[in-house]
């Protein structure tokens, strides 16, 4: 359990540390290229959305390996 919840940190903070570090790394440049990359990330779907996606996709992909484990492994999660 320890690994597993090592991966949901990361997954859930990997992006904000990484562009900390490159916020460092580039210094003035980080703002020129933030304000050029942004618009065009948010402008593809509303905040709220995104969430809601990620979610939904997780949901998904959940579902679908509780329903593929026997199959592929032989043993079923559910029991």
């Amino acid at each position: 359990m320890p690994m597993l919840g090592t991966f949901a940190v990361f997954a859930s903070s990997g992006g904000r540390l990484i562009d900390r570090r490159k916020q460092r790394a580039m210094g003035d440049d980080w703002q020129r290229m933030r304000s050029t990359t942004i618009p065009a990330r948010v402008s593809a779907y509303t905040p709220g959305m995104e969430f809601g996606l990620r979610l939904a996709a997780g949901l998904v992909l959940h579902a679908g390996l509780i329903w593929f484990h026997p199959h592929l492994f032989g043993v079923s999660t559910l029991r």
